[in-house]
């Protein structure tokens, strides 16, 4: 049986949204096919977690520490020669970190191991402090300008990444985000009863790091402006607390009981969470950054019936998402549009915001299940 290594830095699984491609392109890989281990930062799991785990997580918080050993003998490199791979198994690199991914492609040339990379972002020089000034910066254009093409393989998170390498001589594939690993994520009838009844707009935002692509200060006094006493903002994450926050001094700590914060919270929590909610909201600027974006949040909330209301920018839009029937698109950057998309949202009837959740699920069934993908993601695999 092959081996596949997925080497990331992220906690796994559910650490990030990264961490959520892995484990959900992992539930398509053909069990009897692949031997799948996961190297990460460390564990976060559940009960439902461990269930459901068909793959080996090897945790160690060691592995972003710099010392002088670890240039000598990468962490990495470390549980590769403990897992025992054999010629033609696969290496994947899931961070663009000029250190990790040399270590790795010198192992995989001297075990003749497959290696793959993969390309989540695409920063511009302005999301580093002092911009062209910093050498991280450089350190970056070149690792994925030139470092990345040395693998045997490139996914790319999108599109516009994948674009980026139309040049490369090497193979540049970009993987589905599949949304139902978890083996019950359709649940036909988990708005149908109270569809009808059900008095209260549920919205719900996560985020797990401030500042990041998602433009906060819009959100916050968007939601602040249309806030009444049938909607109920949902907020999760480790910094849902600092959104709360803003949110309420928008509205002078009007609608507090309307604004929840759960901070960070159990998968099987988290998906209770999900199946009572009506909509997703999150406006993004348009930027190099939020083009080259696939957010993970939405094909996974999908797949409960949540309805995204979203930035027209990416692949998740261009390709699957239709305005008023599947999601709520946003046309534009500024409040006032995210003000209109919120509006139209609240405006919709029960029957038509059935309609909108049932579309938005049948959207996941008919292109972003693991069925629809098994055959290409297992080729991307096999050399």
């Amino acid at each position: 049986m092959k081996k596949i290594v997925f080497c990331t830095h992220q906690s796994f699984p559910h650490g990030s949204a990264l961490a959520n491609f892995i484990e959900n392109l992992i539930s398509v890989l053909n069990p009897d096919e692949f031997d799948v281990y996961v190297i990460a930062q460390k564990i976060e799991t559940s009960n439902l977690d461990q269930k459901r785990a068909s793959y080996h997580i090897i945790a160690d918080n060691r592995l972003e520490k710099n010392s002088f050993l670890s240039f000598l003998y990468d962490r990495y490199c470390y549980h590769l020669d403990k897992i025992g791979l054999a010629e033609g198994d696969v290496v994947v690199s899931v961070r663009q970190s000029l250190k990790m991914q040399l270590s790795l492609l010198k192992y995989c040339k001297n075990h003749h191991v497959h290696s793959i990379a993969y390309v989540a972002e695409w920063f511009s020089y302005d999301i580093f402090r002092l911009g062209f000034l910093n050498p991280r910066y450089w350190i970056y254009k070149f690792t994925i300008k030139h470092i990345v093409n040395k693998f045997d393989k490139i996914m790319c998170v999108s599109t516009f990444v994948a674009n980026k390498y139309k040049d490369s001589s090497k193979t540049v594939i970009i993987p589905p985000f599949v949304a139902d690993s978890h083996g019950n994520t359709f649940n036909e009838n988990s708005d149908d009863s109270s569809a009808n009844t059900k008095e209260t707009i549920d919205i719900i935002y996560s985020t797990a790091k401030v500042g990041a692509k998602d433009d906060l200060d819009t959100m916050s006094s968007s939601i602040a402006k249309i806030m009444c006493n049938k909607v109920y903002i949902h907020l999760t994450g480790k910094n849902s607390d600092i959104l709360r926050e803003k949110i309420l001094a928008y509205t002078n700590n009007n609608y507090s009981n309307h604004v929840i914060s759960y901070g960070w919270m159990e998968y099987d929590k988290l998906l209770e969470l999900y199946r009572k909610t009506d909509f997703l909201f999150f406006t993004r600027g348009i930027s190099s950054e939020t083009k080259a974006n696939f957010p993970s949040k939405i094909p996974e909330m999908m797949s409960y019936g949540i309805v995204p209301i979203v930035t027209n920018v990416g692949d998740c839009c261009d390709f699957y998402l239709k305005d008023g029937v599947n999601s709520i698109l946003i046309e534009g950057t500024e409040e006032q549009h995210c003000i209109e998309a919120l509006q139209k949202a609240i405006a919709t009837s029960s029957v038509s915001r059935k309609e909108m959740k049932a579309n938005a699920r049948q959207l996941i069934k008919d292109s972003l299940t693991s069925n629809t993908w098994k055959a290409p993601v297992n080729d991307l695999f096999r050399f």
